[in-house]
């Protein structure tokens, strides 16, 4: 297969996020005794269609001089697993292994909450409304909940791993905020400081101020006695 594409719609029909998946190889093999898969996605990228923040949401982090002299690239996403069919009560796994390679993901506020609304028409249809007109962010729009989080979890099976494979995980994480709320944090942190400051020298005043008349006062009865 050369690659898969998923488009995330909102109640207004429009969309929000693209996700490509390129160079995809999916080996299924299943022997009397075992089941082999193997998934490996080339390439992964996340792609914001709203028209604030970054364009990519998600993507591998290059590093320097891959690719080049043709030289091969690992894939983005490498999952290889062999699965006993000999025990029915549970989930034998004799060989489980997971890669993933070094991501970014930057996330922006508007992009955040349109991607949560559109979750949560699509789990509950019966809350869909088509606001009169779009929100910039989470505390202005009128989403409340995801019903689904307070869905009780089903019972799962149990599970066993023979061999176990996980390789370490990075992903760089960037948060993106409105103008609002940077010009309000910086409002606040100007008079936190003001106020900080307005204390201290009231403080180092009374202090002063305290000091100068016990002081005096002393001087004053060692001269008298």
């Amino acid at each position: 297969m050369v690659g898969l594409g998923l488009s995330v719609i909102d109640a207004k029909l429009e969309e929000v996020m693209y996700l490509g998946l390129l160079d995809v190889d999916i080996s299924y093999r299943m022997t009397r005794s075992d089941y082999e898969t193997e998934i490996k996605f080339g390439k992964l990228q996340v792609d914001n269609q709203t028209d604030k923040g970054p364009e990519i949401v998600l993507g591998v982090e290059k590093k320097e001089g891959e690719g080049e002299d043709g030289a091969p690239v690992p894939a983005t996403l490498h999952v290889s697993m062999v699965k006993s069919r000999v025990y029915k009560d549970m989930s034998y796994f004799k060989y489980f292994a997971f890669q993933l390679r070094e991501l970014n993901l930057d996330l922006e506020e508007t992009f955040i909450m349109r991607l949560l609304d559109a979750a949560q028409n699509v789990v509950d249809s019966s809350t869909i409304t088509v606001p009169e007109e779009k929100q910039d962010d989470l505390r202005g729009s009128g989403y409340k909940r995801l019903r689904f989080l307070r869905k009780e979890a089903l019972l799962g099976e149990k599970m066993y791993f023979e061999l176990l494979q996980l390789h370490p995980i990075q992903v760089n994480l960037s948060f993106f905020v409105c103008v609002c709320m940077c010009v309000c944090v910086c409002i606040y942190i100007y008079i936190y400081i003001y106020i900080y400051m307005y204390i201290y020298i009231c403080i180092y005043i009374y202090i002063y101020i305290y000091a100068y008349i016990h002081i005096h006062m002393y001087m004053h009865v060692r001269v008298y006695t």
